[in-house]
């Protein structure tokens, strides 16, 4: 018996800054224990856990996800990574929204990425692997240092 494929959308930003998932968490999300849990038990040595991939924008480098033109701490942070990684030279993905193929909500992909969107923004990409308010340093590692 085959699983129905389950499509993950979890939007960022729906409707203008106010809409943010989760703002309880935006200035702490580090601390959110499932998602420590996670990080701790899958999390690389810069941090990022492996998720399924993205399937509205290309996930095979860097991509920053949180909302534009916003005053929020993490979309200020999301805003500053950017202009760093533009400083640098390196190519990036800028975008509010992100959509997942998982097979089920019971899946552990499902879990890591719903840990994952819960810790708040920015939440950022590199080739396959997720992680939340990544330093520049921890980004260009994880870039230089994964598959792909």
């Amino acid at each position: 018996m085959s699983i129905k494929k389950l499509i993950l959308i979890i939007a960022i930003l729906t409707t203008g800054c106010g809409a943010l998932v989760n703002l309880a968490n935006e200035e702490n999300g580090s601390n959110n224990p499932e998602y420590q849990k996670f990080v701790s038990k899958y999390g690389d040595k810069n941090g990022f856990m492996s998720v399924p991939e993205l399937t509205n924008v290309d996930s095979s480098g860097i991509v920053i996800v949180a909302a534009e033109n916003c005053p929020r701490i993490g979309a200020r942070r999301a805003e500053t990574l950017a202009q760093e990684l533009s400083k640098k030279g390196i190519k990036f993905v800028r975008t509010n929204s992100t959509q997942f193929n998982v097979s089920s909500p019971d899946s552990l992909d499902f879990k890591k990425m719903e840990a994952l969107m819960n810790a708040g923004t920015p939440i950022v990409f590199v080739k396959g692997k997720g992680k939340y308010n990544p330093t520049l340093d921890e980004v260009i590692n994880e870039y230089k240092t994964s598959g792909n």
